[in-house]
């Protein structure tokens, strides 16, 4: 409870500063908050990537953690350097209630991230959103009614960006998100993930 918690209170500070950091930049009157040493990125407009790490999950009913490959397609548009709206289709290896009752994660996420830039070409963001989650048994759950279930949940992450060039950057990310409910089966899911980002 208490690492929730601090993982709430740290992608809300993030955010607030990107979003604080934003509207300094328009009271200014400046554009660009920030500049790099090698060539300026692209700061507002759409932006596509792919992000791939691990996943770890641990379901109330289950003795044990299972953890498996993430994989999503994610894009967003970017109002500036410090704010963007974002949204994800994901992925993920199966995880399992016993030996004979398995299932896979996919869904999709919103999201508002915000971040703030810590060095040249280097940035601490955090987001806050919600997450659509399914899973689908191929047998049916303990006390469940059906084989498949899903659940909206509130995600949230952490990470810092990296540009690479004027179009291009890479992320490192950590997300936190619940799954299921208590109709049926419920838990959360932690992830570690690397995503390339292009910028139109």
């Amino acid at each position: 409870m208490q690492k929730h918690l601090s993982l709430t209170k740290l992608a809300a500070l993030a955010l607030a500063a990107g979003v604080s950091t934003s509207a300094l930049a328009q009271e200014s009157g400046q554009r660009q908050v920030y500049q790099s040493s090698a060539s300026t990125p692209t700061q507002t407009g759409l932006y596509l990537g792919v992000s791939v790490g691990q996943q770890t999950t641990k379901l109330q009913t289950a003795l044990e953690t299972d953890s498996g490959l993430k994989y999503s397609v994610l894009g967003g548009f970017r109002f500036n350097r410090n704010l963007r709206l974002e949204g994800s289709i994901s992925n993920t290896a199966k995880v399992k209630i016993s030996d004979t009752v398995t299932s896979k994660i996919s869904g999709f996420d919103v999201v508002a991230l915000g971040s703030v830039d810590l060095a040249d070409g280097v940035a601490l963001y955090g987001k806050i959103g919600v997450a659509h989650n399914e899973m689908k048994w191929n047998n049916m759950p303990p006390s469940a009614t059906s084989t498949s279930q899903s659940s909206t949940n509130l995600l949230l992450g952490t990470g810092f960006i990296f540009d690479i060039s004027k179009v291009g950057e890479l992320r490192l990310s950590f997300d936190r998100v619940s799954v299921g409910d208590n109709k049926v089966v419920s838990g959360h899911s932690n992830s570690l993930s690397v995503a390339t980002v292009f910028k139109f």
